[in-house]
C-alpha cells in the first residue's frame, strides 16, 4: 500500500489515464476530484461493497436455478402419454418440442 501526502490542488496519477486531485480539505473532510476514462467505473467504497454483495447474492440464486428448473421439467414431463418425445437427458416434451443444445434452429436435412 502506498501512502501519499497531497495539498489542495495537487494530484496523483494512477496509470496513464486516471488523475486524482485534492479539491479541498475542510476539517476531517477531504474532497477529491477523479478524472478517468468513461469505461472505468468509480464508486465510493461502501457503494462498491454493496454492489459486490448484490452480485454474490445473484450468483448464488443462479446456482440454485438449474436444479429448480430440472425439477419443473421432470414434473411437467412426467405424463407418459404417447404424444410426448424424449429430450437428450430423458426429459419428456410435448410432441414437436425437443431439447436443443445448439441454440440454433435448422431445417430438416441441414447438417
Amino acid at each position: 500500500m502506498l501512502t501519499l501526502t497531497r495539498r489542495e490542488g495537487e494530484s496523483i496519477m494512477i496509470g496513464d489515464t486516471i488523475r486524482v486531485t485534492v479539491k479541498s480539505v475542510r476539517g476531517r473532510q477531504t474532497r477529491l476530484m477523479i478524472s478517468a476514462p468513461i469505461g472505468i467505473p468509480i464508486y465510493r467504497e461502501e457503494v462498491y461493497r454493496a454492489i459486490e454483495e448484490e452480485n454474490r447474492a445473484a450468483a448464488a440464486s443462479r446456482t440454485l436455478m438449474p436444479a429448480q428448473l430440472g425439477r419443473v421439467v421432470v414434473s411437467l414431463g412426467s405424463d407418459e402419454s404417447a404424444g410426448d418425445a424424449a429430450g437428450p437427458a430423458g426429459e419428456r416434451f410435448p410432441t414437436g418440442h425437443t431439447a436443443s443444445r445448439g441454440g440454433g434452429s435448422r431445417k430438416e436435412g441441414e447438417p
